[in-house]
């Protein structure tokens, strides 16, 4: 599933070699989409892009074929949900959103967490901590029980961190020279990527590999799916 957030505001669902086909029209300021192919959900975040006069951000949901849309997290005093996933086991929604707080233009960040349908959301991680100054991307292993998110600014650029899915037992995993701005934890691995690189470590950041460099100036997003070569 792709996410169109030039001109038509769009969701798509493209399989190899064949034309997309359109989901969802008219969404403003997509940031982030996933699926749950169990529970036959598409996710999306919309964001608002004024820093510092924030008119509420937002996750919708809706059915594989975009019918029975909702909005099911709501934040009213938030200027935007830089990334969230989903931990599929525990039928939870994972996100960071940042806020204003001194009337400038200076941002507070958030990791937070609720369920499938927006309740029990609650605060796991934020800004008064010094290790969240600037997220772009977060990723939830549910197996391992671990959150973790990337940094792209300032002193934390390139670093990457993790915590429980409770918010517990802190730890900066690295902190790296370049820009990391996606992340993505599969099969207990991490991946990683940002500024046409693409490596991969352990999930204590240990071991880190180099894969690949990517056509591309900046990675956005990372999903890492398998398919069946027999399938």
């Amino acid at each position: 599933y792709i996410a169109n957030a030039n001109g038509t505001g769009s969701i798509e669902s493209w399989k190899l070699s064949t034309s997309p086909q359109t989901i969802l029209t008219g969404l403003t300021n997509i940031s982030c989409v996933r699926v749950d192919m169990d529970s036959r959900k598409i996710f999306w975040s919309q964001t608002e892009l004024t820093v510092g006069n924030p008119s509420g951000t937002s996750i919708s949901w809706s059915d594989m074929d975009g019918s029975n849309v909702e909005t099911i997290v709501y934040l009213s005093t938030y200027d935007s949900i830089r990334s969230f996933d989903l931990d599929r086991v525990n039928k939870k929604i994972y996100l960071v959103a940042d806020r204003n707080w001194d009337g400038g233009s200076n941002l507070i960040y958030h990791v937070m967490r609720c369920d499938y349908d927006g309740g029990n959301l609650q605060d796991i991680h934020n800004g008064t901590n010094t290790f969240l100054r600037s997220p772009t991307g977060l990723t939830v292993d549910a197996s391992n029980g671990y959150v973790f998110w990337c940094d792209s600014y300032g002193l934390e650029q390139g670093a990457v961190h993790r915590c429980e899915l409770d918010g517990s037992n802190y730890v900066q995993l690295l902190s790296t020279t370049g820009l990391v701005r996606a992340i993505c934890a599969y099969n207990s691995e991490l991946y990683m990527g940002g500024s046409g690189v693409l490596t991969k470590t352990d999930l204590n950041g240990e071991n880190q590999e180099f894969l690949s460099f990517l056509q591309l100036s900046v990675v956005v997003s990372i999903d890492i799916k398998v398919e069946d070569p027999n399938a």
